[in-house]
C-alpha cells in the first residue's frame, strides 16, 4: 500500500502492524506512480495526476459513468489514449448535475449537453455492450425503491431480505439521531 501526499487518504492501520499491508509514504507522485498497480480517484484528480507524471494506465474503469457530463467522461481517454476503458453506470438513476440549467439569471449555451452523460448517449445509440439485470447488492427498502422507481421488470432482485450486517444496521439504536452524527473527539 502506498500513500501519495496530497493525492489520496489512507485509512488508519488496525493496530496490528504485522497483519497490516506494507505501507510507504511518498511526497512526490512521480516517485510513487511506477510502483502502483491500481489508482483510484475522482475524474478531475486523476487527470491532474496524468499531467504531472509519466504514469500510463492500461485499464480505466469508470464507475457511476452516467453521472459525469460528457467532457469529463472523455478526460481519461484524452490523457490515456491507448488504455482500455470500461464504463459502468445506470442511466435510469442519477443524471449529471448541470448547476446552471434552468437558472433564470444565467444564459445556458450548452444546457442539453450538461444534462446528459456520454454513457446515456452510448445507450441511446445502442452501443451498450452488456446490461446487468440482477441486483445482488441492494436489499429490502432500497432495492424495492430502485426497482419501482427506475427499473421495473428489467431488474430482478436476488436478496429481498436483510443479511446479518443490514439487520444489525436496521436495529442500530443510534441510526439517524442528530446528536450521534457529531465527530468523535
Amino acid at each position: 500500500m502506498a500513500h501519495v501526499e496530497g493525492l489520496v487518504s489512507v485509512p488508519a492501520l488496525d493496530g496490528d502492524e504485522e497483519a497490516s499491508a506494507p505501507f510507504t509514504e511518498y511526497k512526490s507522485p512521480s516517485l510513487a506512480m511506477p510502483l502502483l498497480d491500481i489508482v483510484v480517484g475522482t475524474t478531475v484528480a486523476l487527470v491532474k495526476l496524468a499531467q504531472h507524471t509519466d504514469f500510463v494506465l492500461q485499464l480505466i474503469v469508470v464507475d457511476e459513468a452516467a453521472r459525469p457530463i460528457e467532457d469529463l467522461s472523455l478526460a481519461f481517454q484524452a490523457e490515456w489514449q491507448s488504455a482500455l476503458s470500461i464504463h459502468i453506470g445506470d442511466t435510469q438513476q442519477l443524471p449529471p448535475i448541470g448547476l446552471t440549467v434552468r437558472q433564470p439569471d444565467f444564459k445556458v449555451v450548452f444546457s442539453y449537453q450538461r444534462q446528459i452523460s456520454l454513457f446515456h448517449r452510448l445507450e441511446n445509440a445502442g452501443r451498450i455492450l452488456a446490461r446487468l439485470r440482477r441486483n445482488y447488492r441492494a436489499r429490502v427498502n432500497a432495492v424495492s425503491w430502485a426497482q419501482t422507481m427506475f427499473h421495473g421488470d428489467n431488474m430482478s432482485v436476488v436478496h429481498r431480505t436483510h443479511c446479518e450486517a443490514s439487520t444489525k444496521f436496521a436495529r442500530w439504536p443510534f441510526r439517524g439521531r442528530q446528536e450521534n452524527l457529531r465527530p468523535l473527539s
